[in-house]
């Protein structure tokens, strides 16, 4: 198997590189590794295209209802490599559900090429295949080759997913600005120049730089689309800044924030954080009783296809398209 900078070739490889491919450590977790087609310089090697993670808690009924509820088909997914991370306790009902959802891919055409189980992914130990039988020694995470690459690349390695839900809580409201009363244009140029410095320094936004980039961002699609480029080159710590930037914000504000986080994010492979922030910006636009940012639907709807990052990254504007006019909001 192989991300577009790795290849993963043995079952030791591959466990130790899943905090990196889900951006936080599994804990009596299941994860499902989803592969598209067969590269078509090697037929050997396939790439994958989505990590689903679901906890060990879920019931045989849950697991029967794996694909349905993941949106998952052999069209996207032809193939999978299903993995268990759990505690001894829980070895009979990792098996259990490790088959359960086995059968249900397959159901669906999905092949599983291995089903593997660990105790930890932290500290080295022995990994089990269920189908052959066969075991081997495993290594820590933070000794991955994955695991060097994603701090070359400044990713962040959450000790959970509860943590990474986190990094998106509000924060008390910013007060309301007259947007009406501003030189649109001005600001807009000043807080690019801000916005570039802080992706740059990886800073947090200052409270002047989140209520100016919310006002930016919400005033004309084409500044929010020029804002978009600021991504190229820093994904992830733009992801940041954006998720920091629509902390205070509520409503639609916050909704087409987060769809900026999620954008970086999803450029950056870090396609959790990409979900979770759309997450978020859906339940935002709901409190304002308002539709979500049409670039959000379109996020969603290619992150559930399991849609390459690079394909998305070719969205970035590379010219400027915002108005120089003062637009009428």
């Amino acid at each position: 198997m192989n991300t577009p900078e790795l290849t993963l070739t043995t079952p030791a490889d591959l466990l130790a590189a899943l905090p990196h491919l889900l951006g936080f450590v599994p804990t009596d977790d299941l994860v499902a590794l989803m592969l598209g087609p067969a590269g078509h310089h090697d037929d050997r090697t396939v790439a994958m295209r989505s990590a689903i993670r679901c906890p060990l808690t879920i019931d045989r009924e849950a697991a029967e209802r794996f694909p349905r509820a993941c949106g998952l088909d052999a069209d996207h997914f032809p193939s999978a490599i299903l993995a268990a991370v759990c505690g001894r306790g829980r070895d009979e009902h990792a098996r259990m559900l490790l088959h359960t959802v086995r059968a249900a891919l397959h159901r669906c055409g999905i092949v599983v090429h291995r089903t593997l189980m660990t105790h930890s992914v932290t500290a080295p130990g022995h990994w089990l295949d269920l189908d052959t039988g066969h075991t081997g020694t495993t290594t820590a995470y933070i000794d991955s080759a994955a695991t060097a690459l994603g701090v070359m690349q400044g990713r962040v390695i959450a000790a959970s997913r509860d943590h990474i839900q986190r990094e998106f809580t509000t924060t008390d409201p910013a007060p309301a600005v007259d947007a009406a009363a501003q030189d649109i244009v001005a600001l807009a140029d000043a807080t690019v120049i801000d916005l570039q410095e802080a992706i740059t320094r990886n800073s947090p936004p200052t409270t002047d730089l989140a209520m100016r980039a919310a006002l930016v961002v919400t005033a004309h699609v084409g500044w929010r689309d020029a804002l978009l480029r600021l991504a190229a080159g820093r994904e992830l710590v733009a992801g940041r800044l954006w998720t920091q930037i629509a902390a205070p914000h509520r409503g639609r504000a916050r909704a087409e924030l987060l769809t900026m986080a999620a954008f970086a994010y999803y450029c950056g492979e870090d396609t959790v954080r990409a979900g979770i922030a759309l997450t978020h910006a859906a339940a935002a636009a709901r409190d304002d009783d308002s539709a979500p940012p049409r670039l959000a639907v379109m996020l969603d709807t290619a992150l559930r296809a399991g849609m390459a990052p690079s394909k998305i990254c070719h969205l970035i504007v590379t010219e400027p398209t915002a108005p120089r006019q003062k637009p009428h909001i």
